[in-house]
């Protein structure tokens, strides 16, 4: 393969194989689809689609930050904060470790992309369920964000978040791919950047590709707070490290310390 491929894909050639083997002796049942899912590896390629004017900029690697700084922001219509987050290979455990974080009386909606096809996330939805204190879905289209859940994007259709009468809702739409990906993190980004202005904190975590990078950088253009997982812990650090190329993260920390960031942020 070539492009980002080509550097990329060798880094999981291993782990592919061994789940792929490993797959092949699975049947087809509820208990051990679940099994499937805790060790499946989302391959998706990402590549950013969106043309010149978002072009990685080399720009000096960012070192963890312990606090956010003071920046110029641009208000919201909305009376709501929202917590976007995107994550492709690495991420359903990733995820898993830091929902399960999360309080039970949480005051900010989570909406998530993870790069997977509707069938694995169905039942990644239900495993979610299972260990964290939140209620983890996914969404209708047309569906009202509300506080304390955490929306999963569908397989295979992008999630948008839009804006009705001051009230913030959920768009499901079909569209073509972006970054090479459907759902896209780009999507899910950039129409938070729009309606939540300075209300939302970006969260990219690992995964192959520059999806999300410039979703990332919008958040952070429109006042809001930006975080990329660091190397330390992703397991594929293509997606974090294009933003931080960009100058897109305002803190780039361990997944263990993510739960954190949230839980200051609400």
């Amino acid at each position: 393969p070539k492009g980002v491929w080509e550097e990329e894909f060798p880094k999981v050639k291993d782990k592919l194989i061994s789940s792929t083997l490993y797959a092949g002796k699975i049947k087809k049942t509820y208990e051990k689809r679940k099994i499937l899912i805790k060790n499946s590896v989302s391959l998706a390629p990402s590549l950013d689609s969106y043309g010149k004017q978002y072009q990685i900029s080399k720009k000096p690697k960012l070192i963890e930050k312990v606090a956010f700084k003071k920046k110029v922001i641009r208000k919201s219509k909305l009376d709501s904060s929202v917590i976007v987050m995107g994550t492709s290979t690495g991420g359903p455990k990733t995820l898993r470790s830091i929902l399960r974080r999360i309080p039970k009386v949480f005051p900010i909606p989570i909406c998530i992309v993870q790069h997977l096809d509707s069938f694995f996330m169905k039942e990644f939805s239900k495993s979610l369920n299972q260990v964290s204190e939140i209620e983890v879905k996914i969404p209708e289209n047309g569906e009202k964000i509300l506080p304390g859940i955490a929306y999963l994007s569908p397989g295979g259709k992008h999630m948008q978040l839009i804006q009705k009468s001051n009230e913030p809702y959920i768009r499901i739409f079909e569209g073509e791919p972006v970054n090479f990906c459907k759902p896209s993190i780009d999507v899910l980004f950039f129409s938070a950047a729009e309606i939540y202005k300075n209300q939302v904190l970006g969260i990219l975590l690992t995964g192959l590709g520059n999806d999300g990078a410039a979703g990332l950088e919008a958040i952070k253009n429109e006042g809001g707070r930006t975080i990329a997982e660091s190397e330390e812990t992703s397991v594929i650090n293509g997606m974090p490290k294009a933003a931080v190329q960009r100058g897109a993260a305002e803190l780039v920390v361990p997944n263990y310390r993510i739960s954190e960031k949230m839980i200051e942020f609400g």
